[in-house]
């Protein structure tokens, strides 16, 4: 079934007291209020997934466990009202005459605002200035040209690239640390450091560019990088050590 035809099912669902179970692979999902009375009746601490749909454009959240565990949720019936199986087949659970609980649209909006809460809690680990995210940027922009070397490239020139790359982000990142505790001296040897890496990087460019591994437009591009990565750092180090 399509996210539409779920939520067409679960838009009816209003009117009755029914959990619709939906067979995915190899796990059963529960959508909207079939998802609310499951967690309320058969499954209190289960995970709740989801967030917004573009397909559908709306709010969209659903719990899910997998096939071993159904006969659990069968077994547990009895204890639910008078719960049972009404219609079954491979791909679909109705389990009809669920008693009602009141409060599903509550749930909803606490779960919606939970999700805001920690996106809004969620920051790039390179903090607020651009140095970070330059270094950050170039990393992916590093792996995904060297995604497209001949493979005895990638072994022999890829590697050290991404090795470098990643350890230049490392290194910043510990830079960050330092630069909340205070550490003057921990950020002249990590800004040190990392104009080593850079060298090293540049090294690597060169020659994979002599190998015509890529254009010119792209090794201009990478070029130009590093000088803003370089000028950032030794501006950034001058900067705090001033301070």
């Amino acid at each position: 079934m399509t996210t539409k035809q779920i939520l067409e099912l679960e838009d009816r669902n209003l009117h009755f007291n029914h959990i619709n179970l939906v067979k995915e692979g190899m796990f059963w999902r529960a959508y909207e209020r079939s998802a609310y009375l499951f967690v309320k009746h058969f499954w209190h601490d289960i995970t709740v997934n989801g967030g917004h749909v573009k397909a559908v454009q709306r709010d969209v959240h659903y719990v899910g466990f997998p096939e071993r565990s159904l006969q659990k949720i069968i077994d547990k019936m009895p204890e639910v009202g008078n719960s049972r199986i009404a219609q079954r087949s491979e791909t679909q659970i109705l389990i009809a005459d669920v008693p009602p609980i009141a409060g599903f649209d509550e749930w909803k909006k606490g779960l919606n605002l939970l999700r805001q809460q920690a996106s809004d809690q969620m920051q790039p680990y390179y903090g607020k200035l651009p140095l970070y995210k330059a270094v950050y940027d170039f990393y992916f922009q590093a792996a995904s040209l060297v995604r497209n070397f001949p493979r005895d490239a990638q072994h022999t020139l890829g590697e050290p690239i991404i090795k470098h790359g990643l350890e230049l982000n490392i290194v910043l990142y510990r830079l960050i640390k330092s630069q909340k505790d205070g550490f003057e001296n921990q950020v002249l040897i990590s800004t040190s450091h990392a104009d080593e890496i850079i060298e090293n990087l540049r090294f690597l460019f060169r020659i994979t560019y002599d190998m015509k591994l890529f254009n010119t437009d792209r090794y201009v591009s990478i070029s130009e990088s590093f000088e803003s990565i370089r000028k950032q750092l030794h501006g950034w180090r001058k900067r705090v050590i001033s301070d």
